[in-house]
């Protein structure tokens, strides 16, 4: 996959959920993590932290459910992967936005701080470089629909 294929030209992207899902086959075969996590429906981070960590394939049934926990899964997460590039999709973030905003500027707020840890992985505890991108899927004007 390469920026050309989604445009992942900041950290953070907005983009029409129905494009990303037509386009979502293109990392497939690539040296990219994708991670996946479904926001549609949630509106607080509780229900935030059962989506991650679904996605992330955690037991969050214990009742661990804070900010630093959600950080420390998916920076465990990242650095077992032998890649490159990773990228962190939230879709559907409609809800979200609606519901709990606060909820979402602090998810995006700890990708984008991972971001900047693993890109200089000389300064941190990080096993190896990558580039990390966060995408937030959903519909309306706030979302990009063109790919140009």
């Amino acid at each position: 996959m390469t920026n050309q294929d989604l445009p992942l030209r900041r950290v953070v992207t907005l983009l029409d959920d129905n494009t990303y899902q037509r386009q979502r086959d293109t990392f497939d075969g690539t040296d990219t993590f994708l991670l996946e996590i479904d926001a549609s429906g949630v509106d607080d981070q509780h229900e935030l932290f059962v989506r991650a960590g679904v996605a992330l394939d955690q037991h969050t049934g214990t009742g661990v459910a804070k900010w630093s926990w959600l950080e420390d899964q998916l920076w465990s997460t990242l650095a077992l992967q032998p890649k490159e590039t990773g990228v962190i999709v939230l879709r559907n973030v409609e809800d979200m936005v609606d519901r709990c905003l606060a909820d979402l500027l602090d998810f995006v707020s700890i990708v984008t701080d991972l971001a900047r840890r693993v890109y200089d992985f000389t300064e941190s505890s990080f096993p190896h470089e990558m580039d990390l991108y966060l995408v937030l899927t959903g519909t309306g004007q706030s979302f990009a629909v063109d790919l140009s």
